[in-house]
């Protein structure tokens, strides 16, 4: 996976992440948010 589209899948679940997870606290989110990354990564 080259790594603009992977920044840009990024942005795309941050986005939506942030739409629709608004009551998660931000140090969940962020951490649900930077796992996932690093998940996507091992694609």
């Amino acid at each position: 996976m080259k790594l603009t589209s992977a920044l840009s899948i990024y942005g795309l679940i941050l986005q939506i992440v942030q739409n629709t997870i608004n009551i998660t606290p931000d140090l969940y989110r962020e951490s649900f948010l930077l796992r996932l990354f690093v998940e996507m990564n091992y694609l």
